[in-house]
């Protein structure tokens, strides 16, 4: 049987649950955040969350796939 993959059709979400969708725990997500190698949008406020940018995060693995080929 083939694994189905979800297709998420929002452009962001929370570090929470990008922790939960990749399976990576909370903190390796903010050590990703802080290297660099995680788009993010950064809060505006105290209040805010600060979420995952899905597209430009989608664009890097595009990118990189083509670079690769």
């Amino acid at each position: 049987m083939t694994p189905t993959i979800p297709v998420y059709t929002f452009p962001v979400c929370s570090k929470e649950k990008f922790a939960e969708l990749s399976g990576f725990s909370e903190d390796y997500v903010q050590s990703m955040i802080e290297a660099g190698r995680l788009p993010y949008l950064p809060k505006d406020g105290q209040r805010q969350k600060v979420v995952i940018n899905l597209e430009a995060l989608r664009m890097q693995c595009q990118t990189a796939a083509l670079v690769s080929r």
